[in-house]
């Protein structure tokens, strides 16, 4: 019996979610190149003809679990930016909060299999960083460019500022990430990196 229109495609959006649900945890603990689509259907159900039909193939799955948590981090800055909070006080939540986030053990563990993948197939490289780096800097650009139409005097463009802010804080990130913590840094210079941000950029 064929199911109705808006049944079959709830159950459709239903088996994707599982899918990725699914690849998410698999990735992490067995790693990209270990987990078959044969794991992932054994994990979430349903058949391998269905996630051919939704994903394509592994590396189109791989994306869409990254999409997924990239549509949660992009909801949560949102989130974190609404309201009528002082600017510098915005710029050290968002910061703490991607700062507790880059540093998730899954993240880290994710970002890595992302990275090898994106040595060898550069076109996905290049989409993911369109939907990471490039949609973050794109946020920031719109917060600060929001602050400049509410009368803050920037000391430079919207765009150079977000490049500026980013910049400050991924090395770092990047450092304790591949250090396992060995070079983790303080709250305290966290927050001070965040104040010396808003001094030059005008917004304390």
């Amino acid at each position: 019996m064929e199911l109705p229109a808006d049944e079959g495609s709830a159950r459709l959006d239903r088996r994707r979610d599982a899918f990725i649900t699914c690849a998410d945890t698999l990735f992490l603990q067995q790693g990209f190149e270990r987990t078959t689509l044969a794991d992932v259907v054994e994990c979430a159900g349903g058949s391998l003809a269905t996630l051919y039909k939704l994903f394509g193939n592994k590396s189109g799955l791989l994306e869409a679990v990254m999409e997924q948590r990239v549509c949660a981090k992009e909801y949560r800055l949102q989130e974190l930016a609404d309201g009528r909070r002082p600017p510098a006080k915005v710029l050290a939540v968002l910061a703490q909060d991607l700062h507790e986030r880059f540093l998730d053990p899954g993240e880290v563990a994710l970002s890595r299999v992302v990275i090898a993948y994106s040595l060898e197939n550069p076109a996905f490289a290049r989409r993911f960083h369109g939907r990471t780096m490039a949609s973050a800097r794109g946020f920031l650009t719109r917060l600060f460019a929001r602050w400049q139409d509410e009368g803050h005097r920037l000391n430079a463009p919207p765009e150079t500022l977000a490049k500026i802010f980013l910049g400050l804080l991924i090395y770092d990130l990047h450092t304790e990430a591949i250090s396992h913590g060995a070079a983790a840094s303080s709250p305290g210079d966290l927050a001070d990196k965040v104040r010396f941000f808003c001094i030059g950029a005008g917004l304390c």
